[in-house]
Protein backbone atom coordinates (compact mmCIF):
# COMPACT_ATOMS: atom_id res chain seq x y z
CA UNK A 1 0.00 0.00 0.00
CA UNK A 2 1.47 3.59 -0.67
CA UNK A 3 1.42 6.26 1.22
CA UNK A 4 1.97 9.79 0.14
CA UNK A 5 3.01 13.12 1.95
CA UNK A 6 0.45 16.23 1.51
CA UNK A 7 2.17 19.15 0.99
CA UNK A 8 1.29 22.83 0.21
CA UNK A 9 0.91 24.25 -3.46
CA UNK A 10 2.71 26.74 -5.03
CA UNK A 11 1.62 30.48 -5.43
CA UNK A 12 -2.38 30.37 -5.42
CA UNK A 13 -4.52 33.11 -4.45
CA UNK A 14 -8.15 34.09 -4.12
CA UNK A 15 -10.34 35.39 -6.86
CA UNK A 16 -12.27 38.68 -6.01
CA UNK A 17 -15.11 40.56 -7.66
CA UNK A 18 -15.29 44.44 -7.23
CA UNK A 19 -18.40 44.17 -10.05
CA UNK A 20 -21.43 45.62 -8.80
CA UNK A 21 -24.45 43.33 -9.80
CA UNK A 22 -25.45 44.63 -12.65
CA UNK A 23 -21.85 45.41 -14.23
CA UNK A 24 -21.25 41.86 -15.35
CA UNK A 25 -18.09 40.98 -16.96
CA UNK A 26 -18.09 39.89 -21.10
CA UNK A 27 -17.69 36.55 -20.34
CA UNK A 28 -20.26 36.13 -17.30
CA UNK A 29 -23.01 38.51 -19.84
CA UNK A 30 -22.21 36.01 -23.11
CA UNK A 31 -22.67 33.14 -20.51
CA UNK A 32 -26.63 34.87 -19.68
CA UNK A 33 -27.44 36.04 -23.27
CA UNK A 34 -25.68 33.09 -25.52
CA UNK A 35 -27.61 31.60 -28.45
CA UNK A 36 -31.25 32.47 -29.02
CA UNK A 37 -32.67 29.74 -27.40
CA UNK A 38 -31.78 27.03 -24.75
CA UNK A 39 -32.52 26.64 -20.99
CA UNK A 40 -32.99 30.06 -20.20
CA UNK A 41 -35.84 30.71 -22.19
CA UNK A 42 -36.53 33.64 -24.39
CA UNK A 43 -34.04 35.80 -25.91
CA UNK A 44 -34.95 38.91 -25.38
CA UNK A 45 -36.03 37.96 -21.92
CA UNK A 46 -32.74 36.88 -21.28
CA UNK A 47 -30.97 40.02 -22.01
CA UNK A 48 -33.10 42.32 -19.88
CA UNK A 49 -31.31 44.28 -17.33
CA UNK A 50 -32.77 42.35 -14.64
CA UNK A 51 -32.71 39.04 -15.86
CA UNK A 52 -28.87 39.74 -16.59
CA UNK A 53 -28.45 41.36 -12.89
CA UNK A 54 -30.19 38.27 -11.17
CA UNK A 55 -28.52 35.87 -13.39
CA UNK A 56 -24.88 37.33 -14.21
CA UNK A 57 -23.25 37.02 -10.57
CA UNK A 58 -24.06 33.41 -10.62
CA UNK A 59 -22.76 32.43 -13.47
CA UNK A 60 -19.93 34.66 -13.38
CA UNK A 61 -18.73 32.61 -10.47
CA UNK A 62 -19.92 29.45 -12.19
CA UNK A 63 -17.38 30.33 -15.32
CA UNK A 64 -14.50 31.69 -12.61
CA UNK A 65 -14.45 28.40 -11.37
CA UNK A 66 -15.54 26.57 -14.95
CA UNK A 67 -11.59 28.74 -16.09
CA UNK A 68 -9.72 28.77 -12.20
CA UNK A 69 -10.72 25.62 -10.25
CA UNK A 70 -10.14 22.48 -12.90
CA UNK A 71 -6.33 23.40 -13.03
CA UNK A 72 -5.90 24.12 -9.66
CA UNK A 73 -7.09 20.75 -8.77
CA UNK A 74 -5.84 19.10 -11.28
CA UNK A 75 -2.01 20.29 -10.70
CA UNK A 76 -3.24 19.66 -6.52
CA UNK A 77 -4.39 16.17 -7.60
CA UNK A 78 -1.48 15.53 -9.53
CA UNK A 79 1.68 16.63 -7.06
CA UNK A 80 -0.47 14.82 -4.60
CA UNK A 81 -0.62 11.04 -6.30
CA UNK A 82 2.29 11.41 -8.00
CA UNK A 83 5.17 13.47 -6.47
CA UNK A 84 8.11 10.98 -5.55
CA UNK A 85 8.50 10.28 -2.11
CA UNK A 86 11.74 9.55 -0.25
CA UNK A 87 12.47 5.48 -0.46
CA UNK A 88 12.21 4.36 2.89
CA UNK A 89 15.21 2.35 4.03
CA UNK A 90 15.11 0.28 7.81
CA UNK A 91 18.69 2.45 8.19
CA UNK A 92 16.68 5.09 8.63
CA UNK A 93 16.18 4.35 12.28
CA UNK A 94 19.32 3.21 13.21
CA UNK A 95 20.53 4.65 16.54
CA UNK A 96 17.30 6.79 16.79
CA UNK A 97 16.02 7.17 19.90
CA UNK A 98 12.05 6.09 20.10
CA UNK A 99 9.16 6.35 22.34
CA UNK A 100 6.43 3.79 21.55
CA UNK A 101 3.08 4.12 24.04
CA UNK A 102 0.85 1.45 24.29
CA UNK A 103 3.36 -1.20 22.93
CA UNK A 104 2.74 -4.24 25.25
CA UNK A 105 0.34 -5.89 22.81
CA UNK A 106 -0.95 -5.66 19.51
CA UNK A 107 0.16 -2.69 16.68
CA UNK A 108 2.86 -1.06 19.51
CA UNK A 109 4.20 -4.24 20.40
CA UNK A 110 5.03 -5.07 16.61
CA UNK A 111 6.26 -1.57 16.50
CA UNK A 112 8.84 -2.02 19.05
CA UNK A 113 9.91 -5.37 17.49
CA UNK A 114 10.48 -3.39 13.69
CA UNK A 115 12.26 -0.64 15.78
CA UNK A 116 14.65 -3.10 17.37
CA UNK A 117 15.24 -5.30 14.02
CA UNK A 118 16.17 -1.89 12.74
CA UNK A 119 18.67 -0.95 15.17
CA UNK A 120 16.93 1.61 17.40
CA UNK A 121 16.79 2.22 21.32
CA UNK A 122 13.53 1.76 22.31
CA UNK A 123 11.39 2.81 25.50
CA UNK A 124 7.98 1.10 25.48
CA UNK A 125 5.17 1.86 28.08
CA UNK A 126 2.01 0.11 28.92
CA UNK A 127 -0.26 -0.48 32.15
CA UNK A 128 1.03 -4.00 32.43
CA UNK A 129 4.77 -4.58 33.97
CA UNK A 130 5.44 -8.31 33.14
CA UNK A 131 4.15 -7.21 29.37
CA UNK A 132 6.37 -5.18 28.77
CA UNK A 133 9.53 -7.18 30.71
CA UNK A 134 8.63 -9.45 27.82
CA UNK A 135 8.57 -7.15 25.03
CA UNK A 136 11.59 -5.25 26.19
CA UNK A 137 13.28 -8.96 26.11
CA UNK A 138 12.57 -9.77 22.84
CA UNK A 139 13.29 -6.17 21.26
CA UNK A 140 17.13 -6.86 23.13
CA UNK A 141 17.35 -10.46 21.26
CA UNK A 142 16.46 -8.71 17.84
CA UNK A 143 18.94 -7.16 17.44
CA UNK A 144 17.88 -3.34 19.44
CA UNK A 145 20.46 -0.89 20.40
CA UNK A 146 18.81 -0.42 23.86
CA UNK A 147 15.53 -0.83 25.31
CA UNK A 148 13.62 -0.51 28.41
CA UNK A 149 10.26 -0.23 29.76
CA UNK A 150 8.06 2.07 31.74
CA UNK A 151 4.96 0.96 33.22
CA UNK A 152 1.97 3.30 34.46
CA UNK A 153 -1.74 4.16 33.17
CA UNK A 154 -2.11 7.46 30.65
CA UNK A 155 -5.01 8.12 33.08
CA UNK A 156 -2.58 9.88 35.00
CA UNK A 157 -1.45 12.61 33.40
CA UNK A 158 1.35 13.41 35.77
CA UNK A 159 2.47 10.18 34.57
CA UNK A 160 2.41 10.50 31.06
CA UNK A 161 4.53 14.27 31.63
CA UNK A 162 7.06 12.40 34.02
CA UNK A 163 7.34 9.17 31.10
CA UNK A 164 8.87 11.93 28.43
CA UNK A 165 11.11 13.12 30.83
CA UNK A 166 12.51 9.42 32.18
CA UNK A 167 12.69 7.89 28.62
CA UNK A 168 14.70 11.01 27.39
CA UNK A 169 16.73 10.59 30.34
CA UNK A 170 17.71 6.82 29.62
CA UNK A 171 18.10 7.08 26.09
CA UNK A 172 19.92 10.24 25.92
CA UNK A 173 17.68 12.30 23.73
CA UNK A 174 14.31 11.57 21.51
CA UNK A 175 13.93 11.31 18.21
CA UNK A 176 10.75 9.86 17.01
CA UNK A 177 7.36 9.75 19.58
CA UNK A 178 4.61 7.16 18.37
CA UNK A 179 1.68 7.64 20.52
CA UNK A 180 -0.82 4.54 19.98
CA UNK A 181 -2.32 4.12 23.15
CA UNK A 182 -6.18 4.01 24.00
CA UNK A 183 -8.53 3.26 26.78
CA UNK A 184 -10.42 -0.05 26.61
CA UNK A 185 -13.98 0.46 24.96
CA UNK A 186 -16.70 -1.81 23.41
CA UNK A 187 -19.03 -1.22 20.41
CA UNK A 188 -22.12 -0.15 21.75
CA UNK A 189 -25.03 2.26 21.17
CA UNK A 190 -24.23 5.60 22.84
CA UNK A 191 -26.56 5.84 26.30
CA UNK A 192 -25.87 8.95 28.01
CA UNK A 193 -21.89 7.37 29.83
CA UNK A 194 -20.74 10.90 30.14
CA UNK A 195 -17.87 8.96 32.29
CA UNK A 196 -16.81 6.98 29.56
CA UNK A 197 -16.84 10.26 26.98
CA UNK A 198 -14.44 11.85 29.96
CA UNK A 199 -12.33 8.89 29.63
CA UNK A 200 -12.00 8.62 26.24
CA UNK A 201 -11.01 12.27 25.67
CA UNK A 202 -8.28 12.31 28.66
CA UNK A 203 -6.82 9.16 27.67
CA UNK A 204 -6.96 8.55 23.82
CA UNK A 205 -6.79 12.82 23.42
CA UNK A 206 -5.57 14.66 26.11
CA UNK A 207 -2.61 12.86 27.32
CA UNK A 208 -1.36 12.76 23.67
CA UNK A 209 -1.18 16.33 24.32
CA UNK A 210 0.51 15.89 27.54
CA UNK A 211 2.93 13.52 26.06
CA UNK A 212 3.95 15.77 23.07
CA UNK A 213 4.01 18.71 25.20
CA UNK A 214 6.45 16.77 26.95
CA UNK A 215 8.71 15.68 24.53
CA UNK A 216 8.91 19.14 21.60
CA UNK A 217 11.71 20.35 23.60
CA UNK A 218 14.02 17.44 22.88
CA UNK A 219 12.52 16.74 19.45
CA UNK A 220 13.28 20.56 18.45
CA UNK A 221 16.74 19.66 19.04
CA UNK A 222 17.02 16.39 17.34
CA UNK A 223 14.44 17.89 14.61
CA UNK A 224 12.45 14.83 15.56
CA UNK A 225 8.79 13.52 14.81
CA UNK A 226 5.58 12.92 16.61
CA UNK A 227 3.99 9.90 14.78
CA UNK A 228 -0.06 10.17 15.78
CA UNK A 229 -1.98 6.63 15.74
CA UNK A 230 -5.60 7.51 14.88
CA UNK A 231 -8.11 5.42 13.01
CA UNK A 232 -10.89 6.00 9.90
CA UNK A 233 -13.73 6.61 12.75
CA UNK A 234 -12.00 9.78 13.15
CA UNK A 235 -12.25 11.17 9.86
CA UNK A 236 -15.77 9.51 9.47
CA UNK A 237 -18.81 9.07 11.52
CA UNK A 238 -18.96 5.09 12.36
CA UNK A 239 -21.96 3.80 14.88
CA UNK A 240 -21.55 2.07 18.00
CA UNK A 241 -18.33 4.41 18.44
CA UNK A 242 -18.92 7.60 19.34
CA UNK A 243 -17.29 8.66 22.35
CA UNK A 244 -13.59 6.81 20.73
CA UNK A 245 -14.56 8.22 17.48
CA UNK A 246 -15.02 11.98 18.89
CA UNK A 247 -11.38 11.61 20.71
CA UNK A 248 -9.60 10.39 17.15
CA UNK A 249 -11.22 13.21 15.64
CA UNK A 250 -9.96 15.76 18.16
CA UNK A 251 -6.68 14.17 17.72
CA UNK A 252 -7.12 15.23 14.03
CA UNK A 253 -8.23 18.65 14.63
CA UNK A 254 -5.22 19.26 17.54
CA UNK A 255 -2.09 17.81 15.94
CA UNK A 256 -3.06 18.74 11.68
CA UNK A 257 -3.75 22.44 13.55
CA UNK A 258 0.01 22.18 15.37
CA UNK A 259 1.41 20.84 12.43
CA UNK A 260 0.59 24.17 10.49
CA UNK A 261 1.79 26.05 13.59
CA UNK A 262 4.88 24.16 12.70
CA UNK A 263 5.52 24.80 9.32
CA UNK A 264 4.44 28.79 9.37
CA UNK A 265 7.05 29.48 12.67
CA UNK A 266 9.61 27.23 10.94
CA UNK A 267 9.61 24.41 13.99
CA UNK A 268 11.59 21.40 12.25
CA UNK A 269 9.37 18.79 13.97
CA UNK A 270 6.79 16.84 11.17
CA UNK A 271 3.51 15.29 12.42
CA UNK A 272 2.38 12.12 10.93
CA UNK A 273 -1.01 11.18 11.76
CA UNK A 274 -1.91 7.57 10.14
CA UNK A 275 -5.11 6.49 9.78
CA UNK A 276 -6.01 2.68 10.51
CA UNK A 277 -8.92 0.73 9.10
CA UNK A 278 -9.72 -2.90 10.88
CA UNK A 279 -6.28 -4.39 11.85
CA UNK A 280 -6.37 -7.69 13.08
CA UNK A 281 -5.40 -7.36 17.14
CA UNK A 282 -6.87 -9.78 19.92
CA UNK A 283 -8.70 -6.35 21.20
CA UNK A 284 -10.36 -4.90 17.66
CA UNK A 285 -11.16 -8.91 16.72
CA UNK A 286 -13.13 -9.57 20.20
CA UNK A 287 -14.42 -6.08 19.85
CA UNK A 288 -16.21 -6.10 15.74
CA UNK A 289 -17.14 -9.85 16.34
CA UNK A 290 -20.53 -10.53 15.56
CA UNK A 291 -20.88 -6.69 14.24
CA UNK A 292 -18.54 -6.03 11.41
CA UNK A 293 -18.03 -8.45 8.87
CA UNK A 294 -15.00 -7.30 6.67
CA UNK A 295 -11.16 -8.60 6.66
CA UNK A 296 -8.90 -7.02 8.81
CA UNK A 297 -5.61 -6.01 8.01
CA UNK A 298 -2.43 -7.58 9.77
CA UNK A 299 -1.09 -5.83 12.46
CA UNK A 300 2.89 -6.25 11.46
CA UNK A 301 2.60 -4.94 8.22
CA UNK A 302 0.53 -2.13 9.74
CA UNK A 303 3.20 -1.12 12.10
CA UNK A 304 5.69 -1.00 9.76
CA UNK A 305 3.84 0.79 7.75
CA UNK A 306 3.64 3.62 10.43
CA UNK A 307 7.18 3.64 11.19
CA UNK A 308 7.67 4.04 7.87
CA UNK A 309 5.26 7.50 7.72
CA UNK A 310 6.90 8.41 10.43
CA UNK A 311 10.55 8.41 9.03
CA UNK A 312 9.69 9.70 5.84
CA UNK A 313 7.91 12.45 7.88
CA UNK A 314 4.68 11.79 5.87
CA UNK A 315 1.67 14.32 7.05
CA UNK A 316 -0.67 11.29 6.41
CA UNK A 317 -0.45 7.21 6.47
CA UNK A 318 -3.59 5.42 5.21
CA UNK A 319 -3.60 2.09 5.86
CA UNK A 320 -6.99 -0.30 5.43
CA UNK A 321 -7.63 -3.35 3.41
CA UNK A 322 -9.92 -0.88 0.83
CA UNK A 323 -7.95 0.64 -1.98
CA UNK A 324 -11.02 3.51 -1.82
CA UNK A 325 -9.84 4.47 2.19
CA UNK A 326 -6.44 6.72 1.24
CA UNK A 327 -8.53 8.35 -2.31
CA UNK A 328 -12.06 8.88 -0.58
CA UNK A 329 -10.45 10.32 2.66
CA UNK A 330 -7.64 11.82 2.08
CA UNK A 331 -9.32 14.90 1.04
CA UNK A 332 -7.53 17.72 -1.43
CA UNK A 333 -10.47 19.39 -1.12
CA UNK A 334 -9.66 19.98 2.53
CA UNK A 335 -5.89 20.69 1.85
CA UNK A 336 -6.52 23.20 -0.69
CA UNK A 337 -9.35 25.24 1.72
CA UNK A 338 -6.75 25.02 4.61
CA UNK A 339 -4.15 26.54 1.89
CA UNK A 340 -6.00 29.33 0.79
CA UNK A 341 -7.53 30.17 4.24
CA UNK A 342 -4.34 30.87 5.90
CA UNK A 343 -3.15 33.32 3.34
CA UNK A 344 -6.38 35.86 4.97
CA UNK A 345 -4.08 35.18 8.71
CA UNK A 346 -1.53 38.08 9.87
CA UNK A 347 0.66 35.64 11.75
CA UNK A 348 4.06 38.36 11.79
CA UNK A 349 4.12 39.01 15.32
CA UNK A 350 3.50 35.24 16.12
CA UNK A 351 6.36 34.42 14.21
CA UNK A 352 8.70 37.13 15.10
CA UNK A 353 7.92 36.31 18.95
Amino acid sequence: MKHRAIKPLGNVGLIQSSQQPHQVSKECHFLAGAGNSGYFGDHKKRNSPKFTGLLGPGLCLMALMKKYLPPILGFFLAYYYYSANEEFRPEMLQGKKVIVTGASKGIGEQMAYHLAKMGAHVVVTARSKETLKKVVSHCLELGAASAHYIAGSMENMTFAEQFVAQAGKLMGGLDMLILNHITNTSMNLFSGDIHLVRRSMEVNFLSYVVLSVAALPMLKQSNGSIVVVSSKAGKMASPLVAPYSASKFALDGFFSSIRMEHSVTKVNVSITLCILGLINTDTAMKAVSGIINIDASPKEECALEIIKGGALRQEEVYYDNSVWTDLLLGNPGRKILEFLSLRSYSLDKFINN
